[in-house]
């Protein structure tokens, strides 16, 4: 009954799409904001939600994230203090474009998004896996992220999102910015003359790497 109801809701959402998006809205107002992220980093932030039909945003900057050189960025709800633990979020870009959405990628009904590299995949608890899904790379730049009770609206434009949800709490992300290093490695002996067999060898990091 419960994804019924879920279903349902998202089909009526896409179907007032068009509606919700004509509204002008500005850069929001309050958020939380993270700053500039750096490889590698793992960031938790703790958002409140104080009424049910709350939105809260986190800025951040990121430097390229690219599936091709073994990045990414996964971002992911862990907890929540809200009474049914449904939560949504939405990436959008420094102009206020939307990027990505989702509802129940996370824990149970919490929320994750994942971009760059398929593997090596990223175990979030028993949620779905960081693997690149959401998309194979993302710009260098400034990002915000939405947060808020389901069931919410993403619009297309403008950071129009919006909620219908009725709890209140909080919400614990984590920001997750990988890249997998290059391997290096020693070899001893150090120097082998010519003509004399030597049998070499190497350690390399990280452990598992070509």
């Amino acid at each position: 009954e419960r994804e019924f109801m879920k279903m349902t809701c998202m089909l009526a959402a896409l179907a007032g799409t068009a509606l919700c998006t004509t509204a002008a809205l500005a850069q929001p107002a309050t958020f939380t904001d993270l700053g500039t992220l750096s490889y590698p980093a793992n960031v938790p932030t703790i958002v409140t939600l104080n009424t049910g039909t709350e939105i809260q945003w986190i800025r951040f900057t990121i430097p390229a994230v690219n599936r091709t050189a073994s990045q990414w960025l996964d971002m992911y709800v862990t907890g929540s203090t809200l009474l049914d633990g449904d939560t949504m979020i939405g990436l959008y870009s420094a102009t206020g474009a939307r990027i990505a959405t989702d509802d129940d990628d996370g824990v149970a009904f919490l929320s994750g998004l994942s971009f760059g590299a398929l593997t090596p995949t990223r175990p979030y608890g028993t949620g779905v896996a960081g693997n690149g899904r959401d998309g194979a790379t993302l710009a260098a730049g400034t990002y915000w992220l939405s947060v808020g009770n389901f069931f919410c609206t993403f619009g297309t434009t403008n950071w129009n999102v919006v909620s219908d949800g009725v709890d209140t709490g909080t919400a614990t992300l984590v920001f997750d910015l990988g890249i997998v290093a290059n391997p290096t490695g020693t070899a001893a002996p150090a120097y082998v003359g010519p003509g004399f067999p030597t049998t070499l060898s190497v350690a390399v990091l990280p452990i598992g790497a070509p």
